[in-house]
């Protein structure tokens, strides 16, 4: 009998055996296909957030789970500004607000008004809200 014979007869002859490898190889690819994909969405998504504006780069507090999470003070956001090889630094206001169950994240990002143009955000038609 050939390899490949012996492989079918097992086959037929352990079907139970076949069917519940079968589920668990398939089980195993959709698993990692959907933390690949999750990974993906995921790492897109805090990309897309680090480069909101015009920014090279963002600062954030470490130690916290989230850069939402992160709170800078406007002392620490001029001393940023005061390295010589910063041109501006910015503070910004992120807040996470629930919309309804189509838009469960909605972000909500606060900039002071004078601070709107250097952060890539041009007024179309109205005008921008002043503080408080």
């Amino acid at each position: 009998m050939s390899f490949l014979g012996l492989v079918v007869r097992n086959l037929g002859v352990r079907k139970v055996r076949s069917a519940l490898t079968s589920l668990a190889v398939a089980v195993g690819v959709l698993a990692v296909v959907t933390l690949g994909l999750i990974n993906d969405s995921v790492r897109s998504s805090a990309l897309s957030l680090l480069q909101t504006g015009r920014a090279d780069f963002t600062v954030a507090q470490s130690g916290v789970s989230d850069v939402l999470n992160s709170n800078i003070q406007e002392v620490d956001v001029a001393k940023v500004g005061a390295v010589p090889e910063v041109s501006r630094a910015i503070g910004v206001l992120v807040a996470s607000v629930r919309l309804n169950s189509t838009y469960p994240l909605f972000l909500e990002i606060g900039v002071n008004p004078v601070d709107l143009g250097p952060f890539g955000v041009q007024i179309l038609q109205g005008h921008a809200y002043q503080p408080g």
